[in-house]
């Protein structure tokens, strides 16, 4: 069913159409393949978000989830609380939290877009921050919060009507004394919300 998803993306991509622009927002869902030295395998869901900040350079926020693992950002618990905060009417500090948020989603990842053509790009890109729950069966079945970097590429396939497929891979490590390697690879496939004022 995957193999047929992607081959019908490839198909589609040769459609002529214009590549992401500033303000437009990546939005999708998929599969992460986690491996972590002296943890188990982990086959995770995933869901995210992509917001250009230029025409090369964006913001990904992402959100992954299985048994006894979590990955996500310190800015997916700001963004939220500015919303409520925000709305609320009682305090404007909501958008300094916006602010903060979307500094902190830089860190979780920046990407850079390199066009190969009209419908394909490679995206290489580099987390300084991302947050990662673990719960270790081999050891006294603790869980833990560890901070990680990672620094991967993915290559994007668009459709003219604004659909996209990724295919990533990376490596990194987690920030604590033993240091232990990470790979993680996975596929994604969601839809361009584009920037109104830029069309």
């Amino acid at each position: 069913m995957t193999l047929r998803i992607l081959c019908l993306f490839i198909l589609l991509s040769f459609e002529t159409h214009a590549q992401v622009k500033e303000g437009d927002l990546l939005i999708g869902a998929g599969y992460t393949y986690v491996t972590i030295d002296g943890f188990e395998i982990i086959q995770a869901a995933a869901i995210k978000s992509e917001l250009m900040i230029s025409k090369r350079f964006g913001a990904e926020m992402t959100i992954a989830g299985a048994k006894d693992y979590a990955q996500y950002g310190i800015q997916n618990l700001l963004l939220p609380l500015g919303i409520v905060w925000s709305k609320s009417g009682k305090n404007k500090g909501g958008g300094f939290l916006f602010l903060i948020g979307g500094i902190l989603a830089l860190f979780e990842q920046t990407n850079y877009h390199i066009p190969l053509s009209s419908s394909m790009e490679v995206v290489p890109y580099l987390s300084v921050l991302r947050l990662r729950y673990i719960y270790d069966r081999e050891n006294q079945n603790t869980s833990h919060i560890y901070s990680s970097w990672s620094l991967g590429t993915k290559l994007t396939l668009t459709t003219q009507k604004n659909w996209f497929i990724h295919g990533y891979a990376e490596t990194g490590s987690l920030y604590y004394s033993k240091t232990p390697d990470t790979f993680q690879a996975g596929i994604t496939l969601g839809y361009i919300f584009k920037n109104k004022s830029e069309e």
